[in-house]
């Protein structure tokens, strides 16, 4: 390659500053691309020292000097540090500074570029990258930086000291080595759905390495992405929500046990309902016993009262006027209410005399019931008087008179 065309290539590398030196540090050479990043024309700076590029702190630290011994030592020195522009600004050029040799050593060359904007851009995801370790080893959950597929990149200081896993050991898959096995499946088919789905969640079981006791943790995760959308990296934190777990199965133990008492109090329930109803039977079934007994007490009662009175007197056939001699009335009249009273209570009555057969035909609707003996008028049946206190219901003809 001629002289004229390597200064033609040189010439055409306008993002890169190209400068050759002699051996003394004085500059020989400036291509268009050094004058588009530092700001002097060549005719400017040929001939004057090449530190003028450095900082007056570099200056002071001798650092272009250092800069040529260690090229001349090692075959090479970078460059990477904050230059100073004709104005005076400051960039920041990453670069080398390599020994020129044209059959023996004449001089250096030093090729740099302006990576102000990276380098900014790398100490604000520095900054943001430390803000990021302070929030995640402040903060009681375990954090945690991953792939898609659940491989570990980063473990935060919580992690390693509550799973006694180092960092190193919990890089890639080994953080599930601190997972309960029955878990491990489970959550690395979560971590299979995580990229379709958009988050990462699963509860699992961490071992604690100061007593191996194991913990549920929820894990949750998001994913970091990039201009494009791509993802870059998973973010995530598992929480211990084990006393809530507990606290659960608890409550699902007490509901059990609930529905069993009520179910317990539900069967004594019926029971005692099932021996009340046999109770009120049995006791209905006494009571309508009493009630007959009672029935045939009054019965009894009514026909100790109307045998004398039967034998002395006839009914006439339409059962509504007795017949008898008067020296043969041997009861009251008070009698024959009883008689005219609790006989058609009890419905038809048969009796069994000497005389013969006796029936008596009660009539609700008959009301002026006489009593006729022989020579003497019809006799009204009086109200008061035993047979109406034994009876008094309403359909009664005496109790109405």
């Amino acid at each position: 390659m001629t002289r004229k065309s390597y200064r033609a290539i040189v010439e055409s590398a306008v993002d890169y500053a190209i400068i050759t030196l002699d051996l003394s540090g004085r500059v020989t050479g400036w291509n268009r691309g050094a004058q588009a990043v530092l700001g002097w024309d060549e005719a400017e700076v040929v001939g004057q020292q090449g530190d003028l590029i450095f900082t007056s702190e570099d200056r002071a630290a001798n650092m272009p000097e250092v800069e040529m011994k260690k090229a001349l030592s090692e075959g090479r020195a970078a460059d990477e540090r904050w230059h100073v522009r004709r104005d005076g600004t400051l960039f920041w050029a990453s670069g080398q500074l390599t020994p020129l040799y044209d059959g023996s050593l004449h001089g250096f060359l030093k090729i740099l570029r302006d990576h102000t904007e990276q380098r900014r851009a790398a100490e604000r995801l520095r900054a943001s990258e430390e803000r990021f370790r302070t929030l995640a080893e402040g903060i009681p959950q375990l954090v945690w930086r991953s792939r898609s597929n659940g491989e570990r990149t980063w473990g935060s200081p919580q992690w390693v000291a509550y799973s006694g896993l180092s960092e190193e050991d919990s890089l890639g898959l080994g953080w599930l080595d601190a997972v309960h096995s029955d878990d491990r499946e489970g959550t690395l088919a979560a971590w299979a759905e995580a990229e379709r789905s958009g988050s990462f969640s699963a509860d699992y079981r961490v071992r604690r390495a100061k007593d191996g006791v194991y913990r549920w943790f929820q894990g949750r995760g998001v994913p970091v992405c990039d201009e494009t959308g791509r993802i870059i990296e998973w973010l995530g934190t598992a929480t211990d929500i084990d006393d809530q777990v507990r606290a659960r199965e608890v409550l699902a133990r007490g509901h059990e046990e609930l529905e069993r008492l009520v179910a317990a109090r539900t069967s004594d329930l019926a029971q005692a309902l099932e021996a009340l109803r046999a109770e009120a039977a049995e006791r209905g079934q006494a009571e309508e016993a009493l009630r007959q007994s009672q029935k045939m007490e009054a019965v009894g009662r009514v026909l100790a009262l109307a045998k004398p009175f039967l034998r002395a007197f006839r009914l006439s056939p339409d059962a509504q006027t007795l017949y008898g001699r008067r020296d043969e009335v041997g009861v009251t009249a008070q009698k024959v209410g009883v008689v005219f009273c609790e006989l058609p209570r009890l419905s038809a009555v048969h009796l069994q005399d000497a005389i013969g057969p006796f029936f008596i035909r009660p009539d609700n609707d008959h009301v002026d019931q006489s009593l006729h003996t022989r020579g003497f008028d019809k006799v009204r049946i009086p109200k008061a008087g035993f047979g109406v206190d034994v009876c008094g219901n309403s359909w009664c003809p005496v109790c109405k008179a």
